[in-house]
């Protein structure tokens, strides 16, 4: 196999997963001045985008598509261990109790099917857009197509996920705006400021890499 596309999935598959493990901690943080709250795992999502836009461009639409579902399958598998070892009495020793193992994940099963199912509709779609319009536009104009898509499927999953998570009672209604609004301007800022880096990061590789398709 391919060791960059080795590299690429690693790092695809490591932020979708952190980013469900750490989704039940908010934090406050600072853009452009003033105070915003999100959830930790929106600091680490979005570059599932950026890198599988790597791939997509790279390796095409067949092998992003797979990455989405390998990634999706890696998620509930993790899922069912937590719930597994959820199941197991802690030691007596242990500093974790079982009280404590709940609280942080109690409701992790249900934050990673809403997560799973969300994501994995917003990745497809965002593989579908991204080859759509390479293969539109022939290859031209990679930063646009990155940025377009990128703010397109990230807003997409924004409404969806917080109002899902909203639904199962993970985010309560007096947040559930808030949470929208600066969830989705971090995404926005995110999607303009990843498309030139993403494509510095693809003429680097096909500079000093023989590209994977001509491979």
């Amino acid at each position: 196999m391919d060791l960059l596309f080795l590299v690429l999935y690693t790092l695809f598959a490591l932020c979708s997963m952190m980013a469900n493990l750490v989704a039940k901690k908010f934090v406050v943080i600072g853009i452009a001045g003033f105070n915003t709250t999100l959830s930790a795992g929106t600091l680490i999502y979005p570059f599932c985008y950026f890198f599988i836009s790597i791939i997509a461009e790279l390796y095409g639409k067949e092998k992003a598509k797979l990455c989405v579902k390998a990634a999706l399958c890696g998620n509930i598998a993790c899922a069912m261990l937590i719930i597994y070892v959820g199941n197991l009495d802690a030691a007596s020793w242990s500093e974790v109790t079982n009280q404590d193992f709940i609280r942080f994940f109690g409701a992790f099963h249900m934050m990673i099917a809403c997560s799973a199912i969300v994501s994995y509709i917003s990745q497809r779609l965002d593989v579908f857009l991204y080859t759509a319009l390479k293969a539109y536009l022939h290859d031209s104009f990679m930063m646009f197509r990155t940025i377009f898509c990128t703010l397109v499927c990230l807003v997409f999953d924004t409404v969806f996920l917080a109002s899902a998570l909203y639904i199962v009672g993970i985010v309560p209604y007096s947040k559930l705006y808030t949470i929208m609004f600066s969830t989705g301007s971090f995404k926005i800022l995110f999607s303009i400021c990843s498309g030139p880096i993403l494509w510095i990061m693809v003429y680097c590789i096909r500079f000093f890499i023989k590209s994977p398709k001509n491979s």
